[in-house]
């Protein structure tokens, strides 16, 4: 068969090929709202140098380096209270801002290729991490392939940075008001107020199963009922 006859199916197969491997690594991207809700700490950190330099200053390796890089941790935005970190990584004099519109969905430039994570840390620039504790107890960002886990900071005023804060807020406002929610918060919508005698007679009984000698004192619980003239 001819070359000729032949490149409409080629261009066809590269073309279902390109698109199998868009659609796995997109399936690997952990979305945001896991991100943040999933991160032992988030915290804004600033580039101090290396604690470990690499033993071959012209090699960079796209997996774990045999470098480490010290950070000095300047905001926590969530999870553990730390001061001071050090992670593998690499110290460099270039920029490698995320190329895409905040909030980011997907991790910056020197992460999309080899290991999908990005190991290089511009010296004395902000950085902000999403840490977790990996098997061996270490905080680590190696944990959510291809995420926006490491992102350089423009600025304290970042859009990204900005972001994640708002998202902070608001999850720890959510947890807050689902710690103090009363038992009869957790009924479905349509089902008696908590006014109700019935209710009381429910947590009554709960209460008269655990106290059994209170029991005539737990069915006889109920507020009165009002008379409307």
């Amino acid at each position: 068969m001819e070359f000729r006859k032949l490149r409409p199916f080629l261009i066809r197969l590269g073309m279902m090929s390109f698109t199998t491997v868009s659609w796995a690594c997109s399936a690997m991207l952990t979305p945001n709202p896991v991100l943040i809700g999933n991160a032992d700490a988030i915290v804004r950190v600033e580039v101090l140098g290396y604690t470990t330099p690499p033993a071959n200053t012209g090699f960079r390796d796209t997996g774990v380096p045999d470098s480490t890089v010290r950070f000095k941790v300047i905001e926590v935005l969530r999870g553990l209270d730390i001061s001071d970190l050090v992670l593998p990584g690499y110290v460099v004099q270039k920029d490698d801002f995320n190329d895409l519109p905040s909030p980011y969905t997907f991790v910056r430039p020197g992460g999309r290729g080899g290991s999908y994570y990005a190991n290089s840390y511009r010296d004395s620039a902000q950085y902000l991490l999403f840490l977790k504790r990996i098997g061996t107890g270490e905080l680590s960002v190696k944990w959510a392939p291809l995420a926006p886990v490491n992102e350089q900071l423009h600025s304290s005023e970042d859009p990204w940075l900005i972001w994640v804060r708002q998202q902070v807020e608001q999850l720890q406002k959510t947890s807050q008001l689902e710690s103090r929610a009363p038992l009869v918060s957790l009924l479905k919508p349509g089902f008696l107020a908590p006014t109700d005698p019935t209710v009381y007679r429910v947590a009554s009984a709960s209460r008269a199963s655990q106290h059994p000698e209170t029991t005539h004192i737990a069915q006889n619980s109920a507020p009165p009922a009002h008379n409307s003239k």
